[in-house]
């Protein structure tokens, strides 16, 4: 591995905890509280998509957002949140404003024992996720934005710790 990176606090945000940098992926660890992926050099900004691996047994969650973790704000409008083997990784679903969701089935979409492939992309006002590799195109849940806003940064979280993996060329 190349570098590693501590445990950053920014106003009750964990920025980032560990970070290994491995010749071609970004490995981090989750926890409880949303990490913003620009601190580990991954950005939202130009590009559609994201993929990823995570080793978690449930409760994967991953925020598509207007404005950084830092930027004060009244309300959560402009924040997509993808939950991914939700309710005991039973279900997975999309939601705007973090308020309830449609769930949609996707039983075992998590594995505590393996790393799962998994996308998320945004474009032409839809939200995916999707497992595999997105150029796969394999979608297990669809949510319209409206309205559409900028994804400009990506924040992750689970409620157990457990290890993410990032292509190191996002």
């Amino acid at each position: 591995h190349l570098k590693i990176k501590n445990n950053l606090l920014l106003k009750n945000h964990r920025v980032y905890t560990s970070c290994i940098i491995f010749v071609g992926y970004i490995q981090l660890s989750s926890s409880d509280r949303y990490q913003q992926l620009s601190a580990v050099c991954i950005n939202a900004v130009g590009r559609n998509y994201i993929e990823f691996a995570v080793k978690a047994s449930t409760d994967v969650h991953v925020a598509l957002m207007t404005d950084d973790l830092i930027t004060p704000r009244d309300d959560i409008s402009q924040f997509y949140e993808v939950v991914i083997g939700g309710w005991s990784n039973a279900r997975s679903c999309i939601r705007a404003q973090n308020v309830s969701c449609d769930e949609i089935d996707t039983p075992g979409i998590l594995d505590s024992n393996n790393f799962v492939q998994l996308w998320i992309g945004w474009e032409n006002s839809i939200v995916q996720l999707g497992q595999g590799l997105h150029a796969q195109q394999t979608v297990a849940v669809s949510h319209v934005q409206v309205p559409p806003y900028d994804i400009n940064y990506l924040a992750v979280m689970t409620h157990y710790p457990s290890p993410w993996r990032f292509n190191e060329g996002l």
